[in-house]
C-alpha cells in the first residue's frame, strides 16, 4: 500500500465515523423537533373532542416524531463532509501541525511528483500509522439528547393523561360521557359473554366476547365523538349478527326461510319476511320492537292485530313444511306453537271483551235514556261520553283501560244514588232507571261467556286482566322467538 493510500484509508475510516456522529446528532435534533409538535397535538386531543379515536391520535403523534427524525437524518446524510475537513480535525486534535491536511491538499495534479510533496506525504503516512486515531472522534452521546429525551418523555407521558375535554361545550362533554358509559357497559357484557362461552365451550360466543371487548375499549378509552361511536356500534352489531348465524342449526335456518316466504305473502308482514329472508336481524328486530313494547304495556291496535293474524297464518303454514321436520328445529317450533296459541287466545279474549262492551253499551244507553226522561240530563250525558270513550279505547288498543272502567262503574253507582234522591221523578221512573242502571252495573260483576271455554261469571275486569296478561306473555314469546332466530344474540 502506497503512502498516499495509507493516508486516504485512515482519513476515510475517520470520515465514516464522523458521518455516523453527524447523523446521530441530527437524529437527536429531529427527535426533539418531532416530539414537540407531537406533544402539543396529543395535549390538544385531551382538551378537545377530535373526530377520531386515541389510537389514531397516537399514530399521528408518532408520525410527527418520525417525520422530524427522518427529515433531520436526511439533512445529516447530506451534510457536507470532506477529507480535508477530517484531516484538519486530525491535525488539530492530535497536534500534527497540519501535516495530514497539507499532504492531502498538495498530493494531486502537478504537485504529486514534486520531491517536497513526496516527502510531505511520506511523513504524513508515517504519522497516521503511529497516532491513535480513535482520539479524533471519540464516541459520545450527541449533545441534543439532553433536550430530545425530555421532549419525547413529555409526549409519551401525555398519552396517559385522562380525557379532560376542558375546551369543549357542555353538550359535547355530556356526549363524550355517554359514549364512555356505553363502553363500560360493553366491557361488562364482554366479561359475562366470555364466562358463558367458557361454561358452554362455545367458540362463537368466545369470538363475540372478543368483539365486545374490542368495541368496549374503543368507546371507553378512545376519544370518540358520537358519530364515530355509532359507526363502531354498527360495526359491532354487524359482526355479532354474522357470528350469530354460525350458531343457528341448519334445520332451524331452513324453517326460518320457510317462515320468511310465508311472511312475505302478507301485506302487514311483508317487510318482516324480507328482513328474515335476508337474515337482517337488526331490521327484523326493529319491525317487532314497537309491537313488543305496546304489548308489554297492554296495548294492541287493530292494525297490530291484523299483523298478528297474518303472522299466525304464516307460522301455521311454515310449521306444516318439510323444514319443520328437520333436526335442530325443536326449540323454535315450540316457541312458534306457543306464540300461535297466544295469538289465538288474544283473538278469543278480544272478541269476549267486545261482546261484553256491546252488551254494556246497550244497557248504558237504556240507563241514559231513563235518566234523560227523568230530567237527569247531566248524568245521562256523562254515561254516554264514558261509553263512547270505552269503545274508542277498544278500537285503538283492543281493550279498555282499568281507569275508564272504574270511572264508568262509579258514574253508574252515583247515578243510582241520585235517582233514589230525585224528588222530581215519579216512582215508576225511579224504578225503571234503577233497573236499567243495575243491569249495566251487573256487566262489571258478571259476564256471560268468555271465549271458547264457555265459562260463566267472567266479569269485564277479569277479561281485561286476562287480555293484559296474555299480551305480556305473547310479547315475551315473540321476544324469545326473535332471539332464537337471531342465534341468541
Amino acid at each position: 500500500m502506497s503512502d498516499r493510500e495509507k493516508i486516504r484509508s485512515r482519513v476515510g475510516s475517520l470520515k465514516r465515523v464522523r458521518r455516523v456522529q453527524i447523523v446521530l446528532e441530527y437524529l437527536m435534533v429531529g427527535l426533539f423537533w418531532g416530539a414537540i409538535p407531537a406533544a402539543l397535538f396529543i395535549l390538544a386531543t385531551k382538551l378537545f373532542i377530535m373526530p377520531f379515536g386515541n389510537t389514531t391520535s397516537y399514530l399521528i403523534g408518532g408520525g410527527l416524531v418520525l417525520a422530524g427524525m427522518v427529515t433531520f437524518v436526511v439533512r445529516g446524510v447530506l451534510h457536507r463532509l470532506t477529507e480535508i475537513s477530517v484531516a484538519n480535525d486530525i491535525d488539530i486534535t492530535l497536534g500534527t501541525k497540519e501535516r495530514i491536511s497539507s499532504a492531502l491538499s498538495l498530493d494531486h495534479g502537478k504537485h504529486r511528483k514534486d520531491a517536497f510533496v513526496k516527502a510531505l506525504v511520506a511523513d504524513a503516512a508515517g504519522t497516521v500509522e503511529k497516532l491513535e486515531m480513535k482520539q479524533v472522534y471519540p464516541w459520545r452521546m450527541p449533545r441534543a439528547w439532553r433536550i430530545a429525551l425530555p421532549a419525547l418523555v413529555i409526549a409519551a407521558g401525555l398519552t396517559f393523561m385522562p380525557q379532560l375535554n376542558w375546551l369543549v361545550s357542555d353538550s359535547d362533554r355530556a356526549e363524550a360521557k355517554v359514549v364512555n358509559n356505553e363502553g363500560e357497559k360493553l366491557l361488562k357484557l364482554a366479561k359475562q359473554t366470555e364466562k358463558k362461552a367458557v361454561e358452554e365451550k362455545d367458540e362463537v360466543l368466545k369470538e363475540a366476547s372478543k368483539e365486545l371487548q374490542k368495541s368496549g375499549e374503543k368507546l371507553k378509552n378512545n376519544n370518540l365523538n358520537k358519530k364515530e361511536a355509532l359507526k363502531e356500534l354498527q360495526r359491532l352489531t354487524q359482526k355479532l349478527e354474522s357470528q350469530s348465524l354460525e350458531r343457528i342449526p341448519e334445520g332451524q335456518r331452513a324453517l326460518m326461510k320457510e317462515l320468511a316466504v310465508e311472511l312475505k305473502n302478507g301485506a302487514q308482514t311483508k317487510e318482516l319476511g324480507e328482513a328474515l329472508e335476508n337474515m337482517d336481524f337488526s331490521k327484523f328486530s326493529q319491525q317487532l320492537d314497537k309491537m313488543l313494547n305496546d304489548m308489554k304495556s297492554g296495548k294492541l291496535s287493530q292494525q297490530q292485530m291484523d299483523f298478528l293474524q297474518e303472522l299466525m297464518k304464516a307460522m301455521d303454514e311454515s310449521l306444516k313444511s318439510d323444514a319443520a321436520q328437520m333436526d335442530g328445529t325443536e326449540d323454535l317450533k315450540k316457541m312458534l306453537e306457543d306464540l300461535k296459541q297466544a295469538i289465538q287466545q288474544e283473538q278469543e279474549l278480544r272478541q269476549a271483551m267486545q261482546n261484553a262492551l256491546d252488551k254494556l253499551e246497550k244497557d248504558v244507553n237504556n240507563a241514559a235514556q231513563q235518566l234523560q226522561q227523568g230530567g237527569m240530563n247531566q248524568q245521562s250525558q256523562q254515561l254516554q261520553q264514558l261509553m263512547q270513550q270505552m269503545q274508542q279505547q277498544m278500537q285503538q288498543q283492543g281493550m279498555v283501560s282499568q281507569q275508564t272502567m272504574q270511572q264508568m262503574q262509579q258514574a253508574l253507582q252515583q247515578a243510582q244514588q241520585q235517582v233514589g234522591q230525585n224528588q222530581q221523578m215519579s216512582q215508576q221512573q225511579q224504578q225503571s232507571a234503577q233497573q236499567a242502571i243495575q243491569q249495566a252495573l251487573d256487566n262489571f260483576q258478571q259476564q256471560g261467556q268468555q271465549g271458547q271455554q264457555g265459562q260463566q261469571g267472567q266479569s269485564m275486569q277479569d277479561i281485561n286482566q286476562q287480555l293484559q296478561q296474555n299480551r305480556q306473555g305473547m310479547a315475551s314469546q315473540m321476544q324469545g322467538s326473535q332471539q332464537q332466530m337471531s342465534g341468541g344474540t
